[in-house]
């Protein structure tokens, strides 16, 4: 498929990105750039516990410049996936 095609999004109904190990490769500029290409809600909260504590993906969800309601809706996103 083609980059830019409408039916992009449509591909990519089921996929998801998360936030572990952002802290060690990415700056919390990335966040905003990410969100806004796929939306928040398509962002889970990932830690990669036990190889990262989990402070340092808050620490870094808190300085992306997300909105707070978009850093709520990242924390929140995997209760549903789970079933909780």
């Amino acid at each position: 498929m083609h980059v830019g095609r409408a039916r992009v999004a449509e591909a990519l109904e089921n996929v998801y990105f998360d936030t572990a190990a952002s802290p060690s490769l990415y700056g919390p500029e990335e966040d905003p750039v990410v969100a806004r290409l796929v939306g928040v809600e398509k962002i889970l909260l990932g830690s990669d516990y036990s190889l990262m504590d989990h402070s340092k993906v808050l620490a870094y969800l808190a300085e992306s410049g997300l909105a707070k309601l978009q850093q709520q809706t990242i924390l929140a996103n995997g209760l549903p996936l789970l079933g909780l």
